[in-house]
């Protein structure tokens, strides 16, 4: 049974984070925390938060795609490898050390951030234009990967996909934001289904966190496509380096 109070905490800090991870992703990595604090089961904790953010990503694709922000058939060729991560991820949910993994998560966020700043520099135009050549080898294995950590740590899929379509692909970061949305909506819904099928689930809180990811999603997208690429990169660093400070150190 999970108190009132806590339910309305955690729908704010939800809402919260979806709005701000509708551009950079990563919003689990400040939800989950807030969850276990108030008792919830890590796998319960897991498993509600998969199934509830099917609502943030849902409403930020409609927004997308309603801006032409979405490049269906590419993003459609990232679909399996995220669902293979997913079904990864909760296979081996009961059996990761989840201190090292974030440890790993946080010093590659705060690094690809710093990388990102410099992205208009000639060297970092380089690195991406060599990397474009290598996307098929490079692109598989990352997507698996986003899916297996959105799965196992409630999130930082958002973030690794965010990147793999930046650094790699060479997109900018709104269009990295519409890209990511269909392969790391399709690996939700398995990992939802998987953790529904292990009844790890809380029903009512989920409906509840649903609502409050569906507006933060809907409203987040909505602000930063109207913002532009330009206009919201200060927002994507700022969201990086938190994201990345708090793994590390908290």
């Amino acid at each position: 049974m999970v108190e009132p109070y806590a339910v309305i905490i955690m729908c704010a800090v939800s809402f919260s984070a979806s709005w701000v991870g509708s551009l950079a992703g990563g919003g689990g990595l400040v939800v989950l925390p807030v969850m276990l604090s108030f008792g919830l089961p890590v796998p319960i904790a897991l498993g509600t938060r998969r199934l509830s953010t099917i609502g943030t990503i849902t409403s930020g694709l409609v927004q997308f795609h309603r801006w032409n922000k979405i490049d269906y058939k590419f993003s459609a060729s990232l679909v399996v490898f995220a669902l293979t991560g997913a079904l990864i991820g909760y296979l081996i949910v009961d059996s990761i050390n989840e201190l090292i993994l974030k440890r790993v998560i946080g010093f590659t966020i705060i690094a690809m951030g710093a990388v990102l700043i410099f992205e208009h520099s000639d060297m970092i135009k380089g690195i991406k234009g060599k990397l474009f050549t290598y996307r098929h080898i490079i692109g598989p294995p990352v997507a698996i990967l986003s899916g297996t950590f959105a799965t196992i740590i409630g999130g930082g899929g958002g973030l690794i996909m965010t990147y793999l379509l930046i650094i790699v692909y060479g997109q900018t970061i709104l269009e990295s934001a519409g890209n990511r949305r269909l392969p790391l909506l399709a690996g939700n819904i398995l990992a939802a289904g998987l953790f529904i099928m292990g009844g790890y689930v809380h029903y009512p809180l989920a409906a509840a966190l649903f609502l409050a990811n569906t507006l933060g999603g809907w409203f987040g997208s909505r602000f930063y496509l109207k913002k532009g690429d330009k206009k919201v990169r200060i927002f994507f660093f700022a969201v990086v380096l938190v994201l990345g400070i708090k793994i590390l150190f908290f």
